[in-house]
């Protein structure tokens, strides 16, 4: 885990030439990572680097959203994906250089559910429609004395679950049951998340055979 982390950082820091060099496109923006704002701009900057280096997309970072008012389930205090979704529109469609299908990520460290309530929580909710997804970081955190710390580990998550949302919404990257996958589905649990690699195998695996995980 230590060479994970370590090869982590290093590409995120890498990752900054990378991302100027793209900036020599203003107009052709593949994916917008947007914080609410309860979410730091900082970390989502440099996961937005992180990810352009990884995917070889033009990824960009804004600043803050103001507040969405966005409702929550009754009875909890998740708010509801769908809603997030609806109500950042205004707003994010007016990006400038944003492109006919930038996709837009959008960070919470809150609580989030479908409307429905199907599911206890979601990691993620997404609209292919709207080319615009939600990203809780809320249950990807380790806790230490009962308080949430944003540690190594934790970015790990929220980037797998970011890269699987862009995988599928923009890409259309199809699930598999490799567990190595970072397609691998359903993820039930962070054992299951923290299992997952960060690379999606196109093909098909051989019975009997596993690809090798790709780690950060």
């Amino acid at each position: 885990m230590k060479n994970c982390i370590i090869f982590f950082w290093f590409l995120l820091i890498s990752s900054v030439s990378c991302a100027i060099e793209l900036k020599n496109n203003p107009d052709e923006v593949d994916v917008y990572v947007v914080p609410m704002d309860d979410f730091p701009e900082d970390i989502a900057a440099s996961v937005a680097n992180f990810m352009a280096e990884d995917m070889k997309l033009w990824v960009k970072a804004s600043v803050k959203l103001g507040d969405l008012h966005a409702n929550k389930l009754v009875g909890t205090n998740q708010l509801m994906m769908e809603d997030v979704i609806e109500k950042s529109q205004k707003i994010i469609r007016r990006f400038g250089d944003a492109k006919k299908d930038t996709y837009f990520l959008i960070l919470t460290t809150k609580d989030i559910n479908s409307k429905q309530g199907s599911l206890r929580f979601l990691f993620s909710g997404h609209n292919k429609e709207l080319n615009t997804s939600v990203v809780s970081l809320h249950r990807l955190m380790n806790y230490s004395n009962n308080n949430p710390v944003f540690d190594d580990l934790s970015k790990i998550r929220l980037y797998k679950i970011m890269k699987r949302a862009i995988g599928e919404m923009y890409y259309g990257w199809k699930r598999t049951t490799n567990i190595l996958d970072i397609m691998y589905a359903p993820i039930m649990s962070l054992n299951d998340l923290d299992q997952i690699g960060l690379e999606h195998y196109e093909e098909k695996p051989e019975e009997g055979h596993m690809y090798p995980q790709k780690t950060i």
